[in-house]
């Protein structure tokens, strides 16, 4: 996708997975997810952020993900320990 279709004006954000975010650079964000991996390292869902107003920065981009691999990374490590366990965790029991 060109530089030139992601500055069009419309109504919905392309959709374009990006490997690589550079610092300065802004960003039409629409959602950002991540993986949730089970106790055999399998990914068993995904966590979305979404609902972006405005564009990001590649810095705000990147704080935001690193802040949704930690919640997924939290999430992961409560259906190991269920799993190791087998039981069920109470969601106080939340990090």
């Amino acid at each position: 996708m060109t530089e030139q279709a992601l500055s069009e004006e419309t109504d919905d954000l392309p959709v374009i997975p990006l490997a690589e975010v550079q610092a300065d650079k802004p960003y039409p964000l629409a959602a950002i997810m991540a993986p949730v991996f089970d106790a055999k390292g399998r990914v068993s869902f995904a966590l979305v952020m979404a609902g972006f107003h405005s564009a990001m920065t590649g810095a705000q981009t990147l704080a935001a993900g690193r802040r949704l691999r930690a919640a997924c990374d939290r999430v992961g490590a409560l259906l190991v320990l269920a799993a190791d366990r087998r039981v069920d965790v109470p969601l106080e029991r939340l990090p």
